[in-house]
């Protein structure tokens, strides 16, 4: 047996003019009993975190203040010794 992961990961931060407070989020691509779509969560994730302001999973993504997304998929195959 194979077993496979996915994982989304997003990377923000806020520049103040001197230093860049950088935050990374890594999350399953596929997890639908925690969120419907993994980039958004993770950006969603990134801007309360970054901003401390609260964006609820079930409204639209503030987009105003961001500048930039850096993402990315990262997969990874773990094969059960047992079978």
């Amino acid at each position: 047996m194979l077993c496979v992961w996915v994982c989304t990961c997003v990377a923000g931060g806020k520049w103040d003019g001197s230093t860049f407070d950088y935050k990374v989020v890594k999350l399953l691509s596929v997890d639908p009993a925690n969120y419907p779509d993994a980039p958004r969560e993770a950006i969603r994730r990134v801007l309360e975190e970054v901003t401390g302001i609260l964006h609820p999973k079930d409204k639209p993504v503030d987009s105003s203040r961001i500048e930039w997304i850096r993402m990315g998929t990262t997969g990874m195959a773990v094969r059960d010794l047992m079978s």
